[in-house]
């Protein structure tokens, strides 16, 4: 609360680079004057895409964290999924126009535990 009484709920900050084709996101989600997630967007020259999000705890630390690529025609798209901010992806997603492949999590070896077969994406 400031000198006049009033309340910040929540905050966003938008920044877009001087071309369009980078923008940053920030928000603090409960007006606490920390940021609790970053969402940044990337056109690259080539026309793909990627968006990395990342959620943040009180403290500044990550929580948890998605980059997802997209292809310059939308035909194809890659997740990777930190669920739990150790810098580790735990989970990846590859998405064709035709097939879906989810690669599940890796053990503690870092190993593929088993493997999901494709599917048709209708």
């Amino acid at each position: 609360m400031d000198g006049a009484g009033t309340v910040l709920r929540e905050r966003t900050v938008n920044e877009t680079s001087a071309d369009g084709r980078i923008v940053k996101l920030s928000r603090d989600a409960n007006g606490d004057g920390v940021v609790d997630r970053v969402k940044d967007m990337v056109q690259h020259v080539d026309g793909s895409t990627t968006i990395d999000v990342r959620d943040f705890n009180p403290s500044g630390g990550i929580t948890s964290r998605t980059v997802t690529t997209k292809s310059a025609d939308g035909r194809s798209s890659t997740a990777q999924q930190d669920l739990d901010g150790d810098g580790i992806y735990d989970r990846s997603t590859v998405h064709t126009s035709a097939t879906m492949l989810m690669v599940p999590p890796r053990s503690g070896s870092n190993s593929i535990r088993s493997a999901t077969e494709p599917a048709t994406v209708q």
